[in-house]
C-alpha cells in the first residue's frame, strides 16, 4: 500500500528547509559588559548583540539603566576583520546618521527603533558595509566632553577592542 505524505508533513519539511537557508545566513555575536563600570551620569551599557541577515545587520544595545538619544551608545564599525583595528569606517549614534570616517561625510540614515527607555536598536543594510565579508564592531558611550578625551564606558572592554563577525 502506497502512502502519501500528510501535507502536516511536507510544510514542516519545508519550513525546516527554509529555517536552515536563513540560519545559514545569520551570524549572531552577544556581548556583556560589566554593571557600574561607566562613568557618572552616562549609560552604563548591559549588553550588545549584532545579528547578520542576509540583507541588514541589526544591533540590539540594553543598558543597566535608562538613557535618551543624546546619550545613547554608538556603534563602531571597521570593514576589517579584526579585534584591534586601526580605526572604525562607520559610527552610528542615536540620531541614526552613518558617520565614515573611511571616505568622510555621512553615509546615509540607519533605521532606529527604541522598544523602551533602556533599549536601542540600529539596523543598516548591508550594501552600505561595501560588500565585505566580515566586520569588526564596538559599542561606545560618549557625553559631550565630560568623558574626553576617553569614553564612559565601552564594550567590550579594552581600548580599540571590537568584536570580529562574519556577515
Amino acid at each position: 500500500m502506497h502512502r502519501r505524505p500528510h501535507a502536516f508533513a511536507l510544510v514542516a519539511i519545508g519550513l525546516l528547509g527554509l529555517g536552515l537557508v536563513a540560519s545559514a545566513f545569520a551570524g549572531t555575536k552577544t556581548i556583556r559588559d560589566a554593571r557600574g563600570d561607566s562613568k557618572k551620569g552616562a549609560a552604563d551599557i548591559e549588553s550588545a548583540k549584532a545579528v547578520s541577515h542576509a540583507r541588514s545587520v541589526t544591533w540590539t544595545i540594553t543598558a543597566y539603566d535608562d538613557f535618551n538619544s543624546n546619550v545613547a551608545p554608538c556603534v563602531g564599525i571597521g570593514d576589517t576583520a579584526t579585534r584591534h583595528p586601526l580605526g572604525d569606517h562607520f559610527e552610528i549614534c542615536g540620531n541614526g546618521v552613518i558617520q565614515d570616517f573611511k571616505h568622510g561625510g555621512t553615509a546615509g540614515h540607519v533605521h532606529v527603533k527604541r522598544p523602551d527607555r533602556s533599549t536601542i536598536v540600529y539596523r543598516i543594510r548591508r550594501r552600505k558595509l561595501g560588500g565585505v565579508k566580515a566586520i569588526a564592531w564596538s559599542v561606545a558611550v560618549r557625553v559631550g566632553k565630560r568623558c574626553f578625551p576617553d569614553l564612559c564606558d565601552q564594550a567590550p572592554e579594552g581600548p580599540g577592542t571590537h568584536v570580529v563577525q562574519k556577515l
